[in-house]
């Protein structure tokens, strides 16, 4: 019976990892407009959002 080892330790595994997640932070800037968002960072270290609230929306962030 090696199902009960394996599940205990499949339990406590997703309770470590989710337990590890901390929750995001609160939205400054710009928070509208923000549906189906994908974000990319360039290599020089900006940040760009962007999304399809209403049209194509950009922004970015140092």
């Amino acid at each position: 019976m090696k199902l009960f080892p394996v599940a205990t330790l499949g339990l406590a595994l997703i309770g470590a990892v989710t337990g590890a997640y901390v929750n995001p932070g609160a939205c400054s800037g710009v928070c509208v407009n923000t549906h189906d968002p994908s974000i990319i960072r360039r290599a020089d270290g900006t940040y760009f959002r962007f999304s399809t609230g209403g049209g194509i929306a950009v922004h970015s962030a140092p």
